[in-house]
């Protein structure tokens, strides 16, 4: 080490979404391969590496979430700590952005594994 900082002045910025807890814990450790959100990506990151961030605050839609048994089980079986205990207000994972499509048709969900399907939210209307 010889003290010097790197030269950043050629480094691209890594973009980041922010995901809620226990969400972004499952992308983090690999459970959750596709996020839904209810706008597209920016184009200009698909095919991107972004960071994910874990939201700094716990919703009461969160807790609730937790609790509803189609994702309780997968949290369970997972051995994902409490919401509470896991990180927040911090980048917790990177991955690449793959695709942002609208969800116009069951035919996604139907291709869905049963625990991708309990971590997600496949309304029609929303983003792959």
């Amino acid at each position: 080490m010889t003290g010097k900082h790197p030269d950043t002045s050629q480094a691209t910025p890594l973009r980041a979404i922010s995901v809620w807890q226990p969400f972004a814990h499952l992308i983090a450790i690999g459970a959750k391969k596709i996020e839904t959100r209810p706008y597209p990506l920016p184009p200009a990151i698909i095919g991107q590496r972004i960071a994910i961030g874990a939201t700094k605050t716990i919703r009461a839609a969160q807790h609730r979430a937790v609790n509803e048994p189609w994702l309780k089980q997968e949290l369970l079986r997972l051995a994902v700590p409490p919401i509470a205990t896991l990180p927040r207000g911090c980048v917790v994972a990177t991955a690449i952005a793959a695709r942002s499509e609208p969800i116009t048709t069951q035919e996604l969900v139907n291709g869905l594994s049963p625990a991708e399907y309990a971590m997600g939210w496949y309304a029609e209307g929303r983003f792959t």
